[in-house]
């Protein structure tokens, strides 16, 4: 135990120097893709000191262009999407080169109740991505039938079911 701490702590100084020390590119890459590394340890706390210490990041895109909250939402991380909506994750925020916003990135792998947390945050259920996809049409390819009806007694459509003209490209 004690050696495991003493070597996370070491690895933590090694990081500080080599961040301090590195050019404002290898930065940009380290702060891009750290929040997603946090993310896929689960570690909630974690996330919430590097954001406090990192102003900027919780809307910082990673190089698979996400925020935190897309990251979390599509993790399924419950932890942190309740996290990251409480600390003002911008609901609205977009990506994966798709458009996708958190709902859909949560339809990705069905996760209902990282899409009940979004919806409470008033995440635009029937948001379309530059493919005219929805978080409904999404839940369905991926056959996430939980998903779908948690979406459909939301409010939740697809695309066909919709009357607007295609999105913008």
């Amino acid at each position: 135990m004690l050696k495991t701490r003493w070597n996370r702590a070491i690895g933590i100084c090694v990081g500080v120097v080599l961040f301090a020390f590195a050019s404002a590119s290898n930065r940009d890459h380290y702060m891009k893709n750290r929040s997603a590394q946090i993310m896929r340890t689960g570690s909630t706390e974690e996330l919430k000191t590097y954001i406090e210490t990192n102003p900027g990041s919780l809307e910082l895109k990673s190089n698979l262009d996400m925020t935190p909250l897309l990251n979390a939402a599509y993790q399924g991380n419950e932890e942190g999407v309740k996290l990251l909506l409480k600390m003002g994750a911008d609901i609205r925020a977009t990506g994966l080169g798709q458009q996708f916003n958190a709902l859909h990135c949560a339809a990705v792998n069905g996760n209902v109740n990282v899409a009940n947390f979004l919806i409470e945050g008033n995440v635009e259920v029937n948001a379309r991505s530059n493919k005219n996809e929805t978080p409904l049409d999404v839940a369905q390819r991926n056959r996430h039938v939980q998903f779908v009806a948690f979406l459909r007694a939301n409010g939740g459509k697809g695309f066909s079911e919709l009357s607007v003209a295609p999105a913008p490209k």
